[in-house]
């Protein structure tokens, strides 16, 4: 007689993201922790049912180590000996939320300050880079001025003009640049950090990746670089890209075109490829350690290979609304994850960025989430039941032994 058949049923589990532990590492609504004191037991599956959250997102966020996000890029000039000397400038921008006019110019007065010296966009902050505060570089020249260092054929290097636009027709970004000697320009972003350049639609071919600090003084591959440059004469876009893959220590190997300034201010027009996404961010990844079991992947860049990786990503939530609006997610096709747990008695969840980034503790707004739990059960056939009952009534209606 078969006694017992496993049944699949399921339990739904509803999160507002207000009921958060107000203590390390968990006062974000980005990084919470669920407890279940009955545990749910013979867990098989876990899937997200819905998720509504209003898109209210910050698109300048502070990186996972705390560090604000920075606009990063690159001078190059060749010196009086035939020397290549490059220096690297940085602009901290306050987390929140700008509009693309708005970051360039502080078109609404709203802004923060940039690193508290009254800077409120980021040409103004080019402009006073000389009293700007970054921990990178402290004025606008490369070489050091004027005494030191002159550029080829001893010009006085003067800092580069640099500004920032938009295009009232087509709404892309503009960069005019010029210099009063030859000089090179690159756009850069760090690897894991937020990538302005690309987001404001200036293309990939143009952003040079790297993770390290190119501006070391005992970086021997900078030394090596110099002592190369030593013997040209005249310096083209195509040999400083040349020259800069070769800091193999620091850079991506991607290859990146820089942008040539003849000198005597001749004025250069570097237009963005594409209008930006600057403005909305593309969406959420829902991620849970506990809840997965690696059976979901994610392309990553090492070494200019792109991996497939196994992550912890339960479900993508892509944004189609309107800055300011609610994304109401409801896939259609859930994503089933086998759990690693038959047992659970709590678990973590986790809001990235598009980056996989933890979003911070200020850019996340509340969020309801649902998800359902597919647990097996178990049904006693109908004889073993009947039999149970009788079985039951015999003992609490027991015959007498008299009659």
């Amino acid at each position: 007689m078969e006694v017992v058949s496993p049944v699949t049923a399921y339990k739904y589990l509803h999160i507002n993201s207000e009921n958060k532990v107000e203590q390390e590492p968990y006062t974000s609504h980005a990084n919470i922790h669920v407890k279940i004191p009955e545990q749910i037991r013979n867990l098989k599956r876990v899937a997200v049912k819905s998720m509504s959250i209003g898109n209210t997102f910050f698109n300048i966020r502070d990186n996972a180590n705390g560090t604000r996000s920075k606009l990063e890029w690159l001078e190059g000039v060749i010196n009086d000996n035939n020397e290549i000397r490059i220096k690297e400038f940085s602009i901290e921008i306050p987390e929140g939320y700008y509009t693309v006019e708005n970051l360039l110019n502080n078109t609404d007065a709203r802004n923060e300050e940039f690193n508290g010296n009254g800077d409120l966009s980021i040409n103004d902050a080019i402009a006073n880079f000389d009293n700007f505060n970054t921990p990178i570089a402290s004025e606008r020249r490369v070489l050091d001025h004027p005494n030191a260092e002159r550029a080829k054929g001893g010009t006085i290097e003067l800092e580069s003009n640099l500004v920032f636009s938009i295009d009232s027709v087509t709404d892309k970004v503009i960069l005019t640049l010029d210099s009063n000697v030859e000089k090179f320009f690159m756009p850069i972003a760090r690897q894991g950090e937020h990538n302005l350049w690309k987001e404001w639609g200036f293309g990939s071919h143009t952003i040079k990746k790297y993770t390290g600090n190119i501006t070391d003084e005992n970086n021997v591959a900078q030394r090596a670089m110099g002592q190369q440059m030593a013997a040209v004469q005249g310096v083209g876009g195509a040999n400083f890209s040349t020259l800069l893959q070769q800091h193999t220590g620091n850079f991506l190997a991607n290859v990146v075109s820089p942008i040539y300034l003849p000198p005597g201010n001749t004025q250069i027009t570097y237009v963005g490829l594409r209008i930006p996404t600057f403005e909305n961010i593309k969406g959420i990844s829902i991620c849970s350690d506990e809840l997965s079991s690696g059976n979901s992947y994610e392309t990553e860049l090492f070494n200019e290979q792109n991996f497939a990786k196994r992550t912890n990503i339960l479900d993508w939530v892509s944004n189609p609304v309107p800055h300011n609006s609610y994304i109401q997610y409801e896939p259609a096709n859930m994503h089933w994850h086998i759990c690693n747990k038959a047992i659970l008695n709590d678990f973590d969840i986790q809001i990235k960025d598009v980056d996989g980034r933890v979003l911070s503790k200020n850019s996340l707004p509340h969020y309801y989430l649902v998800l359902v739990l597919e647990v097996e059960d178990h049904a006693y056939s109908q004889d073993y039941i009947k039999e149970f009952n009788r079985q039951a009534y015999r003992e609490g209606h027991p015959t007498s032994m008299f009659g």
